[in-house]
């Protein structure tokens, strides 16, 4: 493993300034496949949610040309998707995370992407931002309501609390529907199975099938229904310009809303939220439970 797990929580000085701590990460390793993934049910609101993480990237030079590559290629590596259920041959999904480096070229393509594909078109959202960085955690949030009547305001993307609106992207990040199509829905939180860890394709539903997969630390993984609170204030804040988590437990889950927390080593899908909205762990032993956690302070 490219990360160690020999961390512990530290001493008053973390305490002090965390006041919510993450006690729990896991580790996703692309290398042995491993991953969550759980079947939603009926949603609270279709087309209106809300993704928030802590992650740390891992190995950040796998790569391949192959676009739908297997687990251990592929020029993609995304920690949250979904395939879903709009086309009649039921190939539209989504999924979010980053791109790869390029070893053979030099090049450093770590980008955060999302990506939709819907049987008459997809969209491809890149940011201008790039997220080298294998040292420090990223918070990454998603926030998607379509019944925006402004386009510009259907999804909003947030990286350690920036939106990606304003980063400088040729494209602003608000042109477009984003993750959405104009039949008021999304693939994401859907009737549909859904991963934590990996991106999955147009035969997931039917077959399980995943690709594109993480691999570093996830912490304080939450999706919440039917809620699309900002998550500056909401999840997470600032603190002498530093952004720390907050505590999720008086929030809304809604019926397909969930808090992975990773408490539980030999159980590493389970939800914290009070919907038992467990997830399937794949590949993932009680040795892909870490202490290490945007939280953790040496003590």
């Amino acid at each position: 493993m490219p990360l160690s797990n020999q961390f512990h929580f530290g001493g008053s000085a973390g305490s002090a300034f965390y006041d919510y701590q993450i006690e729990n990460s896991v580790y996703i390793s692309k290398a042995s496949n491993s991953y969550l993934y759980r079947d939603f049910g009926t949603p609270t609101t279709d087309g209106k949610w809300t993704f928030s993480a802590w992650v740390k990237r891992g190995n950040i030079n796998y790569f391949s040309t192959s676009y739908a590559s297997s687990a251990t290629t592929g020029s993609r590596m995304k920690y949250f998707g979904a395939a879903g259920d709009r086309g009649a041959d039921n190939s539209d999904y989504a999924m979010m995370g980053f791109t790869e480096s390029d070893p053979g070229s030099g090049s450093k393509g770590d980008v955060w992407q999302a990506y939709y594909d819907y049987p008459t078109s997809n969209q491809n959202l890149v940011s201008n931002m790039t997220f080298h960085d294998t040292s420090s955690w990223y918070h990454v949030a998603v926030v998607t309501d379509v019944t925006q009547a402004s386009a510009t305001d259907r999804v909003k993307a947030f990286i350690n609390g920036i939106n990606l609106d304003e980063d400088g992207s040729t494209a602003p990040w608000g042109k477009n529907t984003r993750l959405v199509q104009s039949d008021g829905g999304s693939a994401i939180n859907t009737d549909s199975r859904h991963y934590v860890g990996a991106a999955s394709d147009a035969t997931a539903t039917d077959a399980g099938a995943y690709y594109e997969g993480f691999d570093g630390l996830m912490a304080e993984v939450i999706f919440l229904d039917g809620t699309v609170d900002s998550p500056i204030d909401t999840l997470v804040e600032f603190k002498h310009g530093i952004l720390k988590p907050k505590d999720p437990s008086g929030l809304t889950f809604g019926n397909n809303g969930f808090h992975l927390k990773f408490e539980n080593a030999s159980d590493l899908g389970n939800d914290s939220s009070g919907n038992n909205n467990d997830f399937t762990a794949s590949g993932l032993g009680a040795d892909h439970q870490f202490k290490e956690t945007p939280t953790w302070e040496a003590s």
